[in-house]
């Protein structure tokens, strides 16, 4: 029970130091690489903690947001940055678009046999 408590201590502090490295460097490799933190671990924390992975996606949502506008400040085109923002901030820059429902159904692909008797032959 105590080694547990530890280890959910230890990553909690890891996990607090990456997303704070996270919002000053450059990318997330960079983050990885000045907090240690190995990428499969990473991808871990993001499936199994919901609060973890909503605030790391706070972070990059920010930095793609201001990597948008800088981006569309230099080449001087509203279309390129409306069409990002509205597109990857759908909540926040497009009133009229809906979130994705979660509870919808994915789409599926079905695999079916095909009775070689039931096909067309070639002429």
């Amino acid at each position: 029970m105590t080694q547990n408590k530890n280890d959910a201590n230890l990553n909690r502090d890891v996990k607090i130091n990456f997303l704070t490295h996270l919002q000053n460097a450059l990318n997330i490799e960079a983050a990885l690489e000045l907090t240690g933190l190995q990428a499969i671990k990473l991808f871990s924390f993001l499936q199994k903690d919901k609060v973890f992975a909503r605030r790391f996606d706070q972070i990059i949502n920010l930095k793609l947001e201001i990597a948008f506008l800088d981006s569309a400040l230099k080449t001087k085109s509203p279309t390129i940055l409306s069409f990002a923002l509205t597109n990857r901030l759908g909540e926040k820059y497009n009133k009229t678009k809906t979130p994705p429902n979660s509870a919808a159904p994915l789409p599926q692909i079905v695999f079916t046999d095909i009775d070689a008797d039931e096909t067309e032959k070639p002429n």
